[in-house]
């Protein structure tokens, strides 16, 4: 493991995850109903759904939460989250050949999720606060929660990643355990096997190999979801293929 010279700050935003690597904007906004009541909180709605050009336009978000599904007209119920957290840290240079100085990113983290019944033609105004793009691909992979806010304030002691074929995962610990030692080792070894097969892939195209690989993806998220529970946070970045 390496030292870490990150510097991370949380910023809790509370009023009312996307976890998944998908391209598009998180929303503060806020429901008004025919009898004044506001329901506030957070989304993450895909660009596929949303036109920003059409922000001022009930109609046209009531769609868009339709179709990402935070809205169940089956059920005539809304899902959002209560609670935001803004992640920022320093991207270590990926080539040592062409050393930068660490570049300064960050993560939102939606989480503390909430359902509620409310018929469509209930929510009579749809007021969007902020608007922020997120068009890459790197999303915190970790299970958080408020709680967590304690430790993540602080600079983590180490840094590391892991990558098979079409994602790569950076760990920045918090603080150390036994288990977390295990996983680590887990880690290694399974990155030793990834290694290994890209070299013979690189070496003779084999479609085979090519296909273990897709695999190997698939065993690297399921070890890193064995830190959950621990100081630790993933930010995983994962191609669009």
């Amino acid at each position: 493991m390496k030292k870490s010279l990150i510097l991370l700050t949380i910023i809790l935003l509370s009023l009312s995850a996307r976890a998944d690597g998908q391209s598009g904007y998180y929303l503060h906004f806020r429901i008004t109903t025919p009898d004044r009541q506001d329901i506030g909180g957070y989304l993450f709605v895909s660009h596929y759904c949303l036109d920003i050009d059409s922000l001022s336009n009930t109609e046209h978000l009531k769609r868009a939460f339709v179709c990402d599904g935070h809205y169940d007209e089956t059920e005539q119920s809304l899902t959002y989250f209560q609670n935001r957290m803004i992640y920022q840290y320093q991207v270590p240079p990926r080539d040592p050949d062409f050393p930068l100085e660490e570049q300064p990113a960050h993560q939102y983290y939606l989480l503390n999720e909430k359902t509620i019944p409310i018929p469509l033609e209930n929510i009579e105004w749809i007021e969007i606060f902020e608007l922020i793009s997120d068009v890459s691909y790197v999303f915190i992979s970790s299970e958080l929660q408020l709680s967590d806010f304690s430790w993540m304030r602080q600079e983590p002691i180490e840094s590391m990643e892991f990558y098979a074929h079409v994602c790569y995962h950076q760990l920045f610990i918090h603080a150390g355990s036994e288990k977390v030692e295990n996983v680590i080792k887990e880690l290694e070894q399974k990155q030793e096997e990834i290694d290994k097969l890209r070299e013979l892939y690189f070496e003779s195209s084999n479609e085979t190999i090519w296909d273990m690989l897709w695999d190997k993806d698939e065993e690297l998220r399921e070890i890193l979801k064995k830190l959950k529970g621990e100081k630790v946070v993933a930010i995983s970045s994962c191609a669009d293929f």
